[in-house]
């Protein structure tokens, strides 16, 4: 075999292989492209800061001084929290919070119940809440609202949380002749809440996974069967 039939077989095998590392990177730098785009549409959806949204919500909760205001801001807080909308983080390099988490981390929460227990028909009306209400939902009432809400966001059992609030919603209940102080009512519901840092970082640890996950099969697609390269 002539030399120049001997560099022509070999460049041929040169390019061969050449081509096929081409396709490989060509194929990851779709998979990578993808992965940007997923991310970017995450960062789209990102609404303004965790630290600003906080305090509106705390804002609006103090203003819901009635049963009909504080039903329609329960039920928009239960929508949100279906969105799994996420805020940004206030210090670089911390992970961004979902709607959840930052209405846990706020006390929009309690003071909505603490600015319905100055008005004594308010009280009288998230406390004597049936069954029959719960059942329909949150539409059903504003203590229904209230209830789904509260179902959604305490740490404690049910019966628990619905007995202190009866308590202290009751015509005659803790709150009713100044036995105890509203600023009582703002710490007993902040006790009884989830933990928004750890909801926070169980929620972490999931996406960690996910991504972890996803790595993996991108790394198993990338590999190239022996018998591909002969």
């Amino acid at each position: 075999m002539s030399w120049f039939v001997k560099a022509a077989i070999g460049k041929v095998k040169d390019q061969s292989e050449a081509l096929k590392q081409s396709n490989a990177v060509k194929a990851f730098q779709e998979r990578t492209a993808n992965v940007v785009k997923k991310a970017k549409d995450v960062v789209k959806g990102a609404h303004g800061s965790a630290s600003e949204l906080e305090a509106q919500l705390e804002q609006k909760a103090r203003l819901c001084r009635t049963p009909t205001t504080a039903a329609e801001l329960h039920r928009s807080w239960l929508r949100m929290i279906a969105t799994k909308e996420v805020y940004r983080a206030d210090q670089e390099g911390d992970r961004d919070l979902t709607f959840f988490e930052v209405l846990l981390k706020s006390h929009a929460i309690e003071l909505s119940l603490e600015a319905l227990s100055v008005d004594p028909v308010a009280r009288r009306i998230y406390s004597e809440v049936n069954q029959e209400e719960l059942d329909q939902g949150a539409q059903a009432s504003p203590a229904a609202a209230l209830h789904a809400l509260l179902s959604s966001t305490m740490a404690c059992p049910a019966d628990l949380w619905r007995q202190i609030l009866r308590s202290l919603m009751d015509e005659n209940g803790l709150l009713s002749d100044g036995q105890l102080g509203r600023g009582w009512l703002v710490a007993v519901i902040n006790v009884l809440k989830m933990d928004w840092f750890e909801e926070s970082r169980t929620a972490e640890r999931k996406e960690l996974a996910l991504h972890a996950e996803f790595l993996r099969q991108l790394l198993k697609q990338l590999e190239v069967p022996d018998s591909a390269s002969e």
